[in-house]
């Protein structure tokens, strides 16, 4: 395991990554997955993601030489996890670079419901308020219909708040649905406090955080980034995770959960939960 600073994160390459580590020099088409962990999470989240066979190979000397701290004096020994953190955030360089609003469009207007529409049951959960779509009262999901193509590769952006006790749910690759839980596609929680220990930013039962990088009664920015059997989500410009579907995925039942396509849904979640969500903009990157 190949540890940073306390308050750092923690990466560790998997069992795959291991076993054909001493390979990767002679093999340098191949790449190997490895996991990392964001110990600000509980208990802490891994994920997967692609690095190269150099940057796999670099972890694993880095790993290596670490284990024997009387060779590394401290200095040393931080700065080889500076190095670390370089090569292995290099591949999410493209997505920490300056923030971009080129090629994104506004999915609401602020104003009406113009390109949504509410499911059948308690639609009157939904008002729109100072410029964000509110939700506040019994279960209703709010459905984009303002396109007829379906949306797969894309980086949807909503800004969020929630009051505190509250639940939502930011839906993608899903459908129109008249009533109940959207069965088709992923739900991104919107939860900082309510009960439900799955808090925002979990790709629900997917990938599930049970501590929430975002706080109630203040605005942040939820992003969805979906490419390929890739999803990334990323809160106020923080990556959070990358989780990389795998292959053979079949739907679950009665919920998918399957990367797909399809369009967004916003929800209304009970009674005691007030969400607000405005700015909603995607660019696709098909």
């Amino acid at each position: 395991m190949l540890d940073e600073e306390p308050g750092g994160y923690k990466c560790k390459i998997t069992e795959h990554a291991t076993r054909n580590t001493e390979h990767a020099a002679i093999t340098p088409a191949r790449h190997y997955p490895i996991t990392v962990v964001n110990p600000h999470l509980t208990p802490p989240i891994s994920s997967q993601v692609q690095l190269s066979p150099s940057i796999s190979l670099f972890c694993h000397f880095f790993t290596c030489t670490l284990k024997s701290s009387a060779y590394f004096p401290r200095m040393k020994r931080n700065l080889l996890l500076a190095l670390a953190a370089t090569a292995i955030l290099a591949p999410f360089q493209p997505l920490l670079a300056a923030d971009s609003e080129e090629g994104f469009v506004q999915l609401f207007d602020g104003k009406i419901f113009n390109g949504w529409k509410k499911a059948e049951e308690h639609p009157d959960t939904w008002k729109i308020e100072d410029g964000a779509l509110v939700a506040h009262g019994d279960r209703c999901h709010l459905f984009y219909v303002g396109d007829d193509k379906p949306f797969k590769n894309f980086h949807l952006k909503v800004e969020v708040m929630t009051a505190p006790h509250s639940n939502g749910g930011i839906y993608f690759h899903t459908k129109y649905q008249a009533s109940d839980w959207p069965r088709a596609g992923f739900e991104c929680q919107v939860n900082n406090t309510h009960s439900d220990w799955k808090k925002t930013a979990s790709l629900y039962d997917v990938v599930n955080i049970a501590q929430s990088p975002a706080q109630d009664n203040k605005w942040w920015t939820q992003e969805i980034i979906v490419k390929g059997s890739s999803v990334t989500v990323m809160i106020d410009g923080k990556i959070i995770f990358v989780y990389n579907e795998p292959p053979g995925v079949q739907p679950g039942k009665p919920f998918a959960r399957k990367l797909d396509e399809g369009t967004f849904a916003l929800q209304g979640h009970d009674p005691n939960s007030t969400i607000h969500y405005k700015n909603i903009r995607v660019k696709r990157l098909d």
